[in-house]
């Protein structure tokens, strides 16, 4: 995706308004999703305040059937734990990468599966963050 280079407005890389091309949703069930609060500072939309996470003890494997550059993440046991798609072309390596969870929810209430659904973050400087991609993960607990 190529980021839209707006003159006199500034776009938060989190938004879909800025990059340029057609917008693919996730299929998520609205019904039972948590969806995180969002917070702003007094006077700014363009900056979100949120808690970023480091990813441990996974890495990716491509998916080679998607039609996207879909990436699915294992554990270090192999197990399949999730995707990421990125925005950017040079997302090969969730090192670097950070995930805000943006939404939650349980698959089954007696099996205890959670879902999460995250934006892939890359810092920029101390404390600021530029959206590379989106993910779910899945997690049994």
């Amino acid at each position: 995706m190529t980021l839209i280079e707006y003159e006199s407005v500034k776009v938060p890389s989190w938004s879909w308004m800025a990059y340029t091309g057609g917008i693919k949703f996730m299929d998520i069930q609205h019904g039972d999703l948590e969806v995180a609060t969002l917070k702003y500072p007094e006077g700014d939309k363009n900056t979100l305040i949120t808690n970023v996470w480091v990813f441990r003890d996974c890495h990716l494997k491509e998916d080679a059937e998607s039609e996207v550059v879909r990436r699915q993440v294992l554990n270090s046991g192999e197990m399949d734990i999730g995707w990421i798609t990125y925005d950017v072309e040079d997302g090969k390596d969730l090192g670097g990468e950070r995930g805000v969870v943006v939404g939650r929810r349980y698959q089954n209430f007696w099996s205890g599966v959670r879902e999460w659904y995250i934006l892939i973050v890359r810092q920029r400087a101390e404390n600021k963050y530029k959206r590379v991609g989106v993910g779910r993960f899945s997690k049994t607990t």
